[in-house]
């Protein structure tokens, strides 16, 4: 149980206290502020976060000095021997080391202001801590002193004049306790979540290993989903930490195949796809043929958006205005079948695995009208589903009056393990959230997950039932969440998650209840 929790239950006792002096209610009061003036204040140092802020400052001044010096050489041009393809690598990689440096100052600065806050709110915390310990202290004197000269019949009731004041000071102490917690739990979640969302942001110098060289690091690392909702690289922390150990283990002869294939796409998106792929655990020969397939439209980076990166191309939809998640006019729904679990898992793993994505909208002939057209990608959707749907579950749960529709919460991880899992490396676990209390605990987990690109898979319920949705995205205070009941996603808020209010995202379903959470 945390402080907050404890808190609040105290917070519940010292409030419910009435009656006559010797009343069971009266009676927990004292112990009840005893053991709320032994809860611990907020932990940290407000001086020490000052002190770091102040160095992340520096830091942010130091690179904007080098993002200068950059910008200056891009804006004197390159030597006139640098011409023809070679020129024009060497500008974008300028360009590209200009965006990095300029993408890490605005990290180092967005850390240090949030160090700031936190030393803030902190002392903030702090303080009304130590004014509610002092109410406290003050009503266990009172309290303790009615109890040893006052005889019980001469206190009355807890509305006679001797229990007003005692009263008055537990109530106003727990209340300043209580909500010095809660400002502390508050700022030190806004700053994991921000510190974590900036991790993830700070993604080049990950991709490393296989014979890769400082500018394939850079240019891979960067390649951006064009238009993407939330401006996301192609590759995410775990696509680059995956595919350099995977790089690191391959033969020989099979990292000169892939370093092969890299040095011959058309753009970084291209050659970005191709290390998505070898990340989500498919071998050189898969990598060779799935390049095969993309090669044509290898410098055509919405081509490559729209078949392999099924839902980056939404618009920013945070006006609580649901936005269709489609391909050729096609939504990516369930359509009229109980198959929330399994369309939710399959929509997760063409994130994760663009080989799988590039199966379901193209059938592995991009180009060809027999396959590649809305229709068809509509019927192999639809098969996926039924398929991780019916493997699922046992083969009873289709028989009459034994039987049922959905699928239970265990077999939502299991499929989410053996579609999802094997190709990130990062395992799922049930979390059951039975309040906001819960909600708002798991709430870091989540973010952490999802901005490290692997998706989050939630059940939620209500009076029309249960349904499975996936949190896809994350920014600042705000949840990416798709729907695969009419195929489509919506941004929502911390505070609407947290509190129950996913109702707009799927009608009549407004709690979440139960979380997978990649481990």
């Amino acid at each position: 149980m945390s402080h907050r929790d404890q808190l609040e239950r105290l917070q519940a006792v010292i409030y419910a206290a009435h009656g006559e002096w010797g009343s069971p209610e009266l009676k927990e009061l004292k112990p009840a502020v005893a053991t709320a003036l032994d809860v611990p204040g907020p932990a940290g140092d407000p001086e020490s976060l000052s002190e770091y802020a102040a160095g992340y400052s520096e830091a942010t001044r130091s690179a904007d000095q080098v993002h200068g010096t950059v910008l200056k050489v891009a804006g004197q041009g390159l030597p006139v021997t640098w011409v023809g393809t070679t020129s024009e690598l060497a500008s974008s990689v300028i360009m590209a080391v200009g965006r990095g440096i300029s993408d890490s100052a605005g990290v180092l600065d967005a850390v240090s202001g949030e160090l700031m806050a936190l030393g803030r709110d902190l002392g903030a915390a702090k303080q009304r801590h130590e004014r509610g310990r002092s109410l406290l202290s003050d009503a266990e004197a009172m309290l303790a002193e009615l109890a040893a000269t006052t005889a019980p019949t001469d206190v009355g009731g807890s509305d006679s004049d001797r229990m007003v004041a005692p009263l008055v000071a537990a109530r106003e102490g727990i209340d300043e306790v209580l909500d010095a917690a809660v400002l502390a739990d508050d700022a030190c979640h806004r700053f994991a979540r921000e510190l974590n969302q900036h991790g993830a942001e700070a993604t080049a110098a990950r991709l490393t290993g296989g014979g890769l060289t400082n500018t394939d690091q850079i240019m891979l690392g960067a390649a951006a989903v064009p238009e993407a909702s939330h401006g996301q690289t192609i590759l995410s922390v775990v696509d680059m930490s995956r595919a350099s150990a995977a790089m690191d283990k391959l033969h020989p002869a099979d990292r000169t195949r892939l370093l092969a294939l890299l040095a011959r796409c058309k753009s970084p998106q291209e050659g970005a796809y191709l290390l998505k792929a070898l990340a989500a655990g498919h071998n050189i020969a898969e990598v060779t043929r799935f390049d095969r397939l993309i090669h044509e439209h290898g410098d055509d980076p919405a081509w490559l958006r729209d078949r392999l990166s099924p839902v980056a191309a939404q618009p920013d939809s945070r006006k609580n205005v649901p936005s269709d998640v489609l391909y050729g006019g096609k939504e990516w729904t369930q359509g009229d079948r109980p198959t929330c679990v399994a369309a939710s898992t399959v929509l997760a793993r063409a994130m994760v695995d663009p080989v799988y994505a590039l199966h379901l909208t193209t059938g592995d002939h991009p180009n060809d009208p027999r396959y590649d057209n809305p229709d068809a990608f509509a019927e192999r959707l639809r098969v996926q589903q039924e398929r991780v749907y019916d493997d699922g579950r046992q083969f009873y749960h289709d028989w009459p009056v034994v039987g049922h529709e959905g699928m239970f919460i265990q077999q939502s991880r299991q499929v989410a393990n053996s579609e999802i899992g094997t190709h990130t490396g990062h395992a799922y676990r049930t979390v059951f959230v039975h309040d906001a209390d819960d909600r708002r605990d798991a709430l870091t987990g989540i973010e952490n997950s999802v901005d490290r690109g692997v998706p989050v898979l939630i059940g939620v319920r209500g009076e029309s039932g249960k349904h499975q949705l996936t949190i896809i995205g994350h920014d600042g205070d705000q949840l990416e969440i798709y729907n695969s009941y009419g195929g489509s996603t919506m941004w929502v808020s911390e505070d609407d998650f947290v509190k129950g209010h996913l109702g707009k995202v799927h009608t009549g379903m407004p709690d979440a209840y139960v979380v997978q959470i990649p481990q």
